[in-house]
């Protein structure tokens, strides 16, 4: 432990105030807020674009349908907060990989597109 006797490799997600007070994130619904996290939680630094998370997964997480769950990464790709890197196949049992767009991938600067969301469009 460190100092503050918080355990100094204990992971954490990072959830900035910016995003979290950005219209995109404020009008997306609870679900999506959970799938959001859940997907951020296997970002380590490098892995961005490669972030694998299948749409069983999600509805696992949101204890919902797998219909409900697609809706849900399908709210988060619209509000400008994740982009899909390569649609998985049932067939070939791939996941969807995704790419955090308030972060860098593959050398290129955050597109932070949910700061572009409107509401209204």
């Amino acid at each position: 432990t460190n100092a503050k006797g918080r355990n100094a490799y204990e992971p954490f997600v990072k959830l900035t105030t910016n995003l979290l007070s950005s219209p995109a994130w404020i009008e997306a619904s609870p679900e999506a807020h959970s799938l959001y996290i859940a997907i951020r939680r296997r970002y380590n630094g490098s892995n961005n674009g490669e972030i694998s998370f299948s749409c069983r997964e999600a509805a696992s997480t949101i204890h919902g349908s797998k219909n409900t769950a697609s809706h849900k990464l399908k709210e988060l790709v619209e509000h400008g907060l994740i982009k899909q890197a390569i649609k998985g196949q049932f067939r070939n049992r791939w996941a969807s990989t995704w790419i955090l767009t308030n972060e860098v991938c593959e050398g290129q600067p955050a597109s932070n597109e949910w700061k572009l969301w409107n509401p209204e469009i």
